[in-house]
């Protein structure tokens, strides 16, 4: 199993819970039609899989937000079927396919508690630079919310 590449120190079996955004046009193929796909992803992920409801936004944002806890590959594995929903699915007709949906479709959108940015960014950003050095990443921080 490829996991998540941890660069901290996971007991085996440990649980990690991660937040991530889902485009308001994506939440349906996440979750599917009376909750069959999001209870398919639970049931062959063994994660526990929460979606913030209806109408309920992340702030400043139309993204709903997927709670997302387990192992390291159990969590890894949704995040995986998640991003996937997001780069396939269709807009619904009536939407245009704008730039920023065509650039949304590409990113991945974690929220991460500001408790945990400054190890996360590193000192004068040494952990973000080197993350996208190695990855060939963009990550951004955004503190609006």
């Amino acid at each position: 199993s490829s996991g998540i590449n941890a660069e901290w120190p996971l007991r085996p079996g440990s649980t990690v819970t991660i937040k991530i955004l889902i485009p308001s046009f994506t939440v349906g193929a996440v979750i599917g039609k009376g909750g069959e796909v999001i209870k398919a992803m639970k049931k062959e992920s063994g994660a526990h899989i929460r979606v913030s409801q209806n109408g309920k936004y992340y702030p400043t944002t139309n993204e709903r937000i997927a709670f997302i806890s387990g192992t390291n590959d159990q969590v890894h594995q949704v995040i995986c079927e998640i991003n996937e929903k997001i780069r396939n699915d269709k807009p619904p007709e009536n939407k245009k396919i704008s730039l920023d949906l065509k650039e949304r479709k590409t990113q991945m959108k974690l929220i991460i508690p500001s408790s945990s940015a400054g190890k996360i960014i590193g000192k004068s950003g040494c952990n973000i630079k080197e993350k996208r050095k190695k990855y060939r990443l963009r990550l951004c921080v955004d503190t609006t919310a």
